[in-house]
């Protein structure tokens, strides 16, 4: 019984998966697309949302990759009274964290960065969450199972009227266009126990159904909806090339073509094409030439001729070398791929003259000749139409092909469904896979895309038995061999001496292109298509009109639905029989000591072939993993007294009450304010009479200036009365605070505790008190440059005192904590960059170190003018192992 129940749970589980994992969400045009063509998606537009008591926001997200920057506003809430609540999105910043708030247009102590940043864009969704809890005061962020929360010591009223922005938005109070790359989808919003729901699932339009009432709608600014781009190849390059020679790119984002005699670049992203140099080549259109690039180089060759080409793209010159293939008759629809590392073409297979081959051969550029490889393990039969792909570094996959185990045509020959893993390292051949004869036969194209991180293979496929044909996308599992068709195929004319088809996969923007050359004549025409992945693979529902080139697994959704609903049924009717026979089984589990797992295998329902694993791994008993979930991480600022005059993270002022009145202060009482505190830290006196009407009244007679500067202290006198216990003394003619005890002063404190003798305990303070914000962030003034750079000085070097000293024991976070507070202010302190990347260096983190060298260099180059004379080894070896 339990067997039986544990079966029909796991069919609802993947039934109920079949069911929900349909493609669907919003995509961001980000910084890649023009200012004004950016995407955005407003919510409560016509109908606003006021909160009293909490707010919850949920959605789905994926982080997109960019060539360019990530900066950008993932949301923006805006009240009635223009209060905001931004969420700020920065990866891959060396000043900012990856995700930050604002609230109120302060930046608050949520901020953070991914848990693991070289793998953060690992191509999954994320589960972000933003709550505002108004009767706590307390405001939260969570991604994933990481919690940050803050609490605002003054209070969260009740927010009235509530817009949200997502993306970009023309507000014309907080416009922005600083879009992250990101896709959401399955967003959610409760306020005061009324939820409102978004899928955002649609294909196409400006509007974002709100699935609970349709007066919720949003309104979206340059749409890209997900299932659009998944559910079709977009025709996005048409070119008449020369002598069928093209090239991709390595990260797949372009390629080189050559037409009437000059080489080209073509960009697949922003569609530009650029005119290289000449390219004089007299080559006959040919399936069997081929262009491969290296390096700066370019080759070209034909294995039927007896030659090899070599173009520099830098100076635009060829030179020509002779080079003999063994066995040129059998060379048509070969399989090759680059070697890096040893520098050669590699070559399997072909056909010709009735025969097909099943050699490997290798072209050694430095050498320049053809010779055999002798490759050890499994065996592979003659065959063409090979697929390659490149798996981890040195591994290459060889997929599928036509041919015969004799090698002659005429006997026996056979569509081939099979995996071969090569090891360029050691020449050893692996088979992986064997899949069983499909009805509809099929070939690869030139190249298939190997995903190693999720067990994927993607292929492009056609019936090299058919002229009226079309090509067809599949995705294999490589792990369960289950394959999967794309249902939307490319339609073209087949001719074995005349088609070319090729695949390529742009890693920067995750789109997948289909590359098909005809050649007609004398000269070749090459399409190509391309197919978003962002966000992962899908197979769309088509309409049925739209479905003249279906595969096999036509309307998929539908029996996805009746399986879920059938297992769903059974799966009640089971539950009432384990009820009814529960006793039963309670009385008789008494008599047994040892409790079994039982891990069912269920076969595959959304696959119409089935695979051959080769080489099972022997069974093991089943492990149960332990998943640690962290406790939330709460956020604790140092804690606010109600009189409180704060100088970093800006320039914050609150009265007895807690109220902030920082808005109360005059742009010129301000700055008043900031002279007298900042001239009695630094002198302990105050500031002159005389030195406040040079500053700020330099152009008026004495008599005007002095009776300005009265009435503008007076106010200042004001205002500070309502702090709590400041006053302002005159002691001969420089004027200074008088703080009371019960009035917070943290820029004093960080005074006394910069002179104090070195403790552990003290570095803490400090650190706490810095940890709240840069000083004066944001507020800059000629005249408090010098004086703001004197109290800098200091505080770095007490801070570099105690990343030096041998007397205070400090873990290694708290080494690195110094130096990114002192990095804080002096972008390019040589010693603290230094010490950070010993430190990242000695726990394994060598790349994440390098990136912070190479940005310190950039830096110091930039302000300096001059080239920094050390590599990044060199820099590391500076101080030897000091720390």
């Amino acid at each position: 019984m339990r067997k039986y129940f544990y079966f029909l749970l796991t069919l609802l589980v993947f039934a109920f998966h079949s069911v929900v994992s349909q493609p669907a969400g919003l995509q961001f045009g980000s910084h890649e697309s023009l200012i004004d063509q950016r995407t955005g998606l407003k919510l409560m537009d016509g109908k606003k949302l006021n909160v009293n008591e909490e707010l919850e926001l949920t959605v789905d997200v994926f982080f997109n990759r960019s060539p360019k920057h990530y900066f950008g506003y993932i949301l923006r809430i805006i009240d009635d009274s223009h209060r905001n609540i931004d969420i700020v999105y920065n990866y891959k910043s060396n000043r900012f964290n990856d995700f930050s708030i604002i609230y109120d247009h302060q930046l608050t102590p949520i901020k953070f960065n991914y848990k693991n940043r070289r793998n953060a864009l690992n191509k999954k969704w994320r589960k972000l969450k933003f709550k505002l809890d108004v009767k706590n005061n307390e405001i939260s962020l969570s991604l994933d199972d990481r919690t940050y929360s803050y609490k605002v010591e003054n209070g969260i009223p009740p927010m009235k009227g509530l817009k949200f922005y997502f993306g970009a938005n023309n507000n014309p109070y907080f416009k922005a266009h600083d879009v992250p790359p990101m896709t959401l989808k399955n967003l959610q919003i409760t306020s005061d126990n009324t939820g409102y729901t978004w899928p955002l699932d649609e294909k196409e339009g400006e509007v974002a159904h709100c699935k609970d009432n349709p007066e919720y709608n949003g309104k979206v600014m340059h749409p890209i909806w997900v299932k659009q781009t998944h559910s079709k190849w977009d025709a996005s390059f048409n070119e008449t090339i020369q002598s069928g020679l093209y090239c991709f790119l390595e990260n797949g984002s372009g390629m080189y073509f050559v037409k009437d005699k000059n080489l080209y670049r073509h960009d697949f992203q922003t569609s530009e094409t650029k005119k290289v140099g000449p390219f004089a080549i007299d080559l006959k259109s040919d399936v069997r030439n081929r262009l491969v690039k290296n390096g700066n180089k370019l080759l070209v060759y034909n294995l039927k001729k007896d030659f090899v080409y070599s173009y520099d793209i830098k100076s635009q010159k060829f030179e020509k070398f002779s080079a003999d293939y063994p066995i040129s008759q059998t060379a048509t629809h070969h399989a090759q791929w680059f070697d890096k590392n040893n520098k050669s073409i590699m070559i399997f297979g072909g056909y010709g003259n009735h025969e097909f081959n099943s050699h490997f051969t290798k072209y050694d550029i430095e050498k320049n000749n053809y010779t055999d490889i002798n490759v050890t393990g499994d065996k592979i039969t003659p065959r063409y139409y090979t697929g390659v792909g490149y798996g981890k570094k040195g591994h290459v996959y060889l997929f599928g092909g036509y041919g015969s185990v004799s090698g002659q045509q005429i006997i026996n020959p056979e569509n081939f469904y099979d995996l071969y893993e090569f090891n360029e390292n050691t020449s050893t051949l692996k088979k992986v896979f064997t899949w069983d004869t499909p009805s509809d036969s099929f070939v690869s194209a030139r190249s298939v895309v190997v995903d190693t991180t999720d067990n994927q293979l993607y292929a492009l496929t056609f019936d090299n038995h058919k002229f009226k044909n079309e090509i067809t996308l599949r995705n294999y599992d490589l792990a369960s061999g289950e394959m999967k068709i794309f249902p939307v195929a490319i339609p073209f004319n087949f001719s074995d001496l005349k088609t070319v088809v090729d695949l390529t996969f742009d890693t920067q923007y995750q789109k997948l292109y289909a590359i098909l050359i005809e050649k007609v004549g004398v000269e070749s025409q090459i399409k190509v298509f391309s197919l978003n992945l962002m966000g992962g693979f899908y197979i769309p529902e088509l309409p049925k009109e739209t479905a003249e080139i279906v595969a096999v697994e036509d309307e998929p959704a539908s029996w996805n639905l009746v399986l879920f609903m059938a297992t769903f049924s059974l799966l009640m009717v089971g539950v009432v029989i384990w009820r009814k026979s529960r006793k039963t089984i309670e009385d008789k589990t008494e008599e047994s000591s040892q409790t079994t797992t039982v891990i069912e295998k269920t076969e595959s329902a959304s696959s119409d072939v089935l695979a051959t694993k080769e080489e099972p791994k022997p069974k093991s008993e089943p492990v149960v993993e332990t998943v640690t979930i962290e406790e939330p991480v709460k956020v604790q600022p140092p804690k606010v007294k109600k009189s409180t005059i704060n100088f970093f993270g800006g320039f914050r002022i609150f009265d007895s009450t807690g109220k902030d009145i920082s808005n109360e202060f005059t742009p010129l009482i301000k700055q008043l304010f900031i002279l007298i505190t900042i001239s009695q830290y630094i002198n302990g006196r105050g500031v002159s009479a005389d030195k406040m009407i040079k500053l700020f009244w330099y152009d008026m007679p004495l008599s005007k200036a002095r009776n300005n500067r009265g009435v503008n202290l007076t106010k200042l006198r004001r205002l500070c009365k309502t702090i709590g216990e400041v006053k302002f003394l005159k002691d001969a003619d420089f004027w200074k605070l008088e703080i009371g005890e019960e009035v917070n002063i943290p820029f004093f404190e960080l005074k006394e505790l910069l002179v104090k003798p070195q403790s552990r305990e003290t570095l803490l303070k400090i650190l706490e008190i810095l940890d709240t914000g840069k000083l004066l962030l944001g507020t800059d003034y000629e005249w408090m440059e010098e004086m703001k750079a004197e109290i800098v000085n200091h505080l770095i070097e007490t801070l570099y005192g105690y990343l030096t000293s041998s007397e205070v024991k400090l873990s290694n976070q708290e080494k690195l904590k110094i130096s990114d507070t002192i990095l804080q202010y002096d972008h390019i302190h040589e010693e603290a960059t230094l010490i950070k990347c010993q430190l990242l260096s000695s726990q394994g983190m060598h790349s994440v170190a390098k990136d912070i060298f190479n940005k310190f260099k950039d830096e110091y180059e930039s302000i300096y003018d001059e080239k920094f004379d050390m590599h990044y080894n060199e820099f590391l070896r500076e101080m030897g192992n000091t720390y």
